[in-house]
Formats: C-alpha cells, sequence, structure tokens
C-alpha cells in the first residue's frame, strides 16, 4: 500500500473524526471501512473473502509481546457471527495510537496481498473507486455505499 493511501487511512479514522478518539472509536470507524471495503470488493472475493484475507495477514503479526500482535483470535467463532468483531476486540486492547498504527499495518499487508494475487492495475482500479467511500477525507460521516 502506498504511503499516501495508509496516511489517508489514518487521518479518517483519526484527526478526520471530532467525536470519539479512544482506541473504541478508532476501532469503529476501522470496522466500518472493513465493512464498505468488503461489500465492495465482494464480486471479487466472496462475502468473506476480505475478511478472511485480514485474519491471514493478522497471522503473520509478530510474537505476542508485540503491539501488533492481535489480542483475538482471527479464527475463532461460529461463520454466523460477526466477522469483524476480533479485529475490534484487538484494536480496543490498546491506546489510540497504537490501534491507528495496527489497523494501518494490517490494512497494508492485505492490501499488497490482494495486489500480488490480483495485479496491480486492478487492485488500483479497485482502490480508485472504494477507497474515498471507506476513507472520507472531510468531516462528517462516511458517503453511502450503494
Amino acid at each position: 500500500m502506498s504511503p499516501e493511501l495508509a496516511k489517508t487511512a489514518r487521518r479518517s479514522i483519526t484527526i478526520n473524526h471530532v467525536m470519539d478518539i479512544s482506541s473504541q472509536g478508532i476501532a469503529e470507524r476501522a470496522i466500518r471501512a472493513c465493512e464498505i471495503l468488503s461489500h465492495r470488493l465482494a464480486t471479487l472475493l466472496g462475502r468473506r473473502g476480505f475478511c478472511s484475507l485480514f485474519k491471514r495477514c493478522a497471522q503473520q503479526f509478530p510474537t505476542r509481546y508485540s503491539p501488533r500482535h492481535t489480542a483475538a483470535n482471527p479464527w475463532a467463532g461460529a461463520p454466523q457471527d460477526d466477522p469483524w468483531l476480533w479485529l475490534q476486540v484487538s484494536l480496543e486492547q490498546h491506546d489510540s495510537a497504537t490501534a491507528a498504527a495496527d489497523f494501518v499495518f494490517l490494512l497494508s499487508e492485505v492490501i499488497d496481498l490482494l495486489s500480488r494475487l490480483v495485479g496491480e492495475a486492478v487492485m488500483k482500479a479497485l482502490i480508485d473507486d472504494v477507497w474515498p467511500i471507506a476513507f472520507p477525507q472531510i468531516f462528517g460521516e462516511p458517503r453511502q455505499v450503494s
């Protein structure tokens, strides 16, 4: 993921919101972005494909003593459970700055993996379409997913 996309994602879940800047607030906005990305990429990856990529990348985090280690098992839970609950629990375990950094790090890993799977040209087109919706750069609520 380019530094510009990472910066956009980080700003959207942190400083662009005059609302809750706690790790819980950041986690909620990160999960909302994941839901939007997942919805928009469903035709390419399937209904839960984007979440599965997140889970795969989460398992690559460094050791449990690193701040980037997930606090929740990504593969725990039944298929009907909230597919993003593990990520929300993991992000809420940290302070706001760490939660935002961990989310952007994980998102970067997912985008890089997806680029390798579908090719950079396809990924660029997907990112150009979905990034402004998932990570709005204006104050206020994100645009609605169509």
